[in-house]
């Protein structure tokens, strides 16, 4: 995919379900990411997602098709096998992924998508546009993982156990297999209450235009902060006691992160990305 010689932006949206990436990317959507055809584009949302999905059909589709040839869903809660994405029955669907970037995306300067399950399906992205003309940049959407695991309980009716494991998978990969790129940090709860600054903040990440009133005015209609169900602590979590300790020491990094951007790309923090991964799911890649 050429973009009269430069490279094109592709911002991905990570992040586990019930943790706001939906929020984010409609707002990133506003400063003028460009998230594929309107037609294409789930904005309606339900019940438990009153403000849409925002999320590319084609793209959501192909995922869980993957995942499914895999014996997998978006709610399994264990790894996938070592090197899946280059098994021979990925091809097609990586294929089909390359052509939708292409269909879609193609001449577009800064563009993006979201699916919680890319989450899970990281590596097969890094290589899929390694070899295209696109400069990816991650963005890491967290909620604390007790907010999440009740959200999911209320939803699904998980126990806390299975979505603890979860979440941990999630954000576990999604920290682990954006070591050492591009990638930026949100905060779901700080971003709902404060996104006037914090949106100020992306657009200086991603190198956009910063929104303007009248694109500030569609943004204050989207917010809703009465979504917000609960706003759970740090010391909350700590003292649940079905919280696993690897979940606990992972928020814990998060919450580095997010204090200081510093330590999020600092050697430090990568080692600690890995040693965490590779004690939960194995030896994992190189880095």
């Amino acid at each position: 995919m050429r973009l009269s010689g430069k490279k094109s932006k592709a911002v991905c949206i990570l992040g586990m379900h019930r943790s706001g990436t939906s929020m984010t990317t409609r707002m990133i959507n506003l400063l003028g990411v460009h998230l594929g055809n309107p037609n294409e584009v789930i904005s309606k949302g339900g019940q438990f997602n009153e403000k849409g999905f925002w999320e590319h059909k084609g793209i959501t589709q192909t995922q869980q098709r993957i995942l499914r040839s895999l014996s997998r869903s978006w709610d399994t809660n264990q790894p996938l096998p070592e090197n899946w994405w280059k098994m021979k029955k990925i091809e097609p669907l990586m294929r089909k992924l390359s052509t939708i970037i292409d269909n879609d995306f193609s001449n577009k300067k800064v563009w993006g998508w979201k699916d919680p399950r890319t989450c899970l399906l990281l590596p097969m992205w890094n290589e899929l546009l390694l070899n295209k003309n696109v400069n990816i940049h991650y963005m890491i959407v967290v909620r604390n993982p007790l907010d999440v695991v009740y959200s999911l309980k209320r939803r699904n009716g998980f126990t806390l156990e299975h979505s603890f494991q979860l979440w941990l998978l999630y954000v576990l990969n999604s920290l682990y297999w954006t070591n050492g790129m591009q990638r930026m940090i949100i905060d779901y709860d700080d971003f709902l209450q404060n996104w006037e600054l914090r949106i100020q903040e992306v657009a200086k990440e991603l190198r956009v235009e910063p929104p303007q009133e009248t694109i500030k005015e569609k943004m204050r209609l989207f917010v809703s902060p009465s979504l917000q169900h609960s706003s759970s602590t740090i010391e909350e979590l700590k003292s649940c006691d079905e919280a696993p300790p690897q979940v606990i020491q992972v928020y814990e990094i998060v919450q580095k992160a997010l204090a200081s951007s510093t330590y999020f790309s600092s050697k430090r923090c990568i080692d600690e990305i890995r040693l965490l991964y590779k004690s939960k799911y194995g030896a994992g890649r190189k880095l």
